[in-house]
Formats: structure tokens, sequence, C-alpha cells
């Protein structure tokens, strides 16, 4: 299980427990794929969801940055946000 943070403009929104299911090991991005899907049935708007940064990070505490769900984003700090 990781967690994911959800940053709209530079603000916490909210925090996700999610557990991918496959065999091997998931890649961050099946994390924030499952967040990104369920935003659109909650309170953010279509604007928010386009701008939404991401931060995949382990239920323990260790984390690692996702900036949206592209490949190769800055990783490793504990908070990692970019203005657009």
């Amino acid at each position: 299980m990781k967690i994911v943070d959800v940053f709209v403009r530079d603000t916490l929104k909210g925090s996700y427990p999610v557990v991918v299911e496959c065999q091997g090991r998931p890649a961050e991005d099946e994390f924030v794929d499952q967040v990104r899907n369920g935003m659109d049935r909650g309170f953010y708007s279509a604007d928010d969801i386009k701008v939404a940064k991401f931060v995949v990070r382990e239920a323990g505490g260790r984390s690692r940055c996702k900036l949206g769900a592209r490949r190769g984003a800055a990783r490793g700090r504990s908070l990692c946000l970019e203005s657009n």
C-alpha cells in the first residue's frame, strides 16, 4: 500500500491510501492513475484535475515524489511542488 497526496495549485487537497494488486512490483504511475481516475467522482473540478500534482509515498512515511502522471518526473524528496 502507498499513500498518494494530491496537490492543486500548491495546496494539499487530499491523501489517499492506494493498493494496486498485480504480479510483480507496480509502478508509481499505477498508484497515481488510481487516484486520478477517482478524482472526477469527488469535489475536484476539471481544471483541478488538469493541474493536479501527486506525491507517492510509502504508507510508513518514506516518500517518492511524483509530479503529474509522467515518467521521469523529479523523485526522491519528501515534498515536491512545481508551479506551472
